[in-house]
């Protein structure tokens, strides 16, 4: 089970898209958001993304390398995955420290007609 758990799904997100309420953070919006919140929150703060888990950040050198395990609804197009995945990994890699970030996609937790 995810440590942090976001409640979005890909029906929420498309509903917010169809009332034009959907929140999209620039460039530099992202950066202070990883600054202040960390790489969890910035992932979070991703739409696709459901929940956050196994982060794990090492210096090799000087800067630092970032793995994250992101969930993601197990019925979405490899298209949307890709995208989402790239926007975690633009999102941590905004930090200064940063230098790669991996993401790993996994399908949510609990999905129906997911197996046990």
């Amino acid at each position: 089970m995810s440590r942090y758990k976001v409640n979005k799904s890909i029906r929420d997100i498309n509903a917010k898209i169809k009332a034009g309420k959907v929140v999209v953070a620039t460039a530099e919006e992202i950066i202070d958001i990883v600054k202040s919140d960390g790489p969890e929150e910035a992932a979070r703060q991703v739409d696709g993304v459901e929940g956050v888990h196994r982060v794990i950040a090492d210096y090799v050198g000087p800067q630092v390398r970032a793995e994250l395990h992101v969930e993601v609804d197990g019925n979405t197009s490899f298209h949307n995955a890709h995208r989402t995945s790239n926007a975690v990994r633009d999102a941590v890699q905004a930090l200064d420290a940063v230098d790669l970030a991996f993401v790993h996609l996994e399908p949510a937790q609990g999905q129906p007609g997911e197996p046990s």
